[in-house]
C-alpha cells in the first residue's frame, strides 16, 4: 500500500496526469478489497473525471481528492452513515441524497470537503 506524508510528495502533484498503458486515466473504480484511502492518494490528479467508491470504502483519508479539478461525477455504493471531521475537530454528517447526487458527491469530494477527513460508520 503506498503512502504520502505530505501532498508534495504524491508525484501526481507535479504532473497531473496519470498513464497506464499508454491511456491516460480518466476514470477509476476503487476495488472492494480497498477500505481506505489514504491522505493525499489523488491530490493534483487533474484528469480524473468519474470516480466509483465501492461500499467495501469505509474511510477517505484528508485532502485525497484535492487538486482533482476534473471530478465531475463520484459514484458512492454506499451512500449513508458518511461524516466528514477536520482538524478543529468541525464535523458534518453528509446527507444521502446529497451523495446519490454524483455532481454533488464530485464537489464534496475535490472542493466543499477535501480538507477533511471522510468515515463511514458501518
Amino acid at each position: 500500500r503506498i503512502s504520502f506524508y505530505h501532498y508534495s510528495s504524491n508525484p501526481l502533484c507535479y504532473a497531473h496526469n496519470l498513464y497506464i498503458n499508454n491511456e491516460l486515466v480518466e476514470d477509476i473504480e476503487i476495488p472492494n478489497t480497498i477500505t481506505k484511502l489514504k491522505n493525499y492518494v489523488f491530490y493534483g490528479m487533474s484528469c480524473l473525471k468519474n470516480i466509483t467508491i465501492l461500499k467495501s470504502v469505509i474511510d477517505i483519508g484528508y485532502a485525497a481528492f484535492s487538486g482533482c479539478s476534473s471530478l465531475t461525477n463520484a459514484i458512492f455504493e454506499n451512500t449513508s452513515a458518511w461524516r466528514v471531521s477536520n482538524s478543529y475537530n468541525h464535523i458534518v454528517t453528509l446527507s444521502s441524497d446529497d451523495l446519490n447526487n454524483t455532481g454533488t458527491a464530485a464537489t464534496y469530494l475535490s472542493d466543499t470537503y477535501t480538507q477533511y477527513t471522510w468515515a463511514r460508520n458501518n
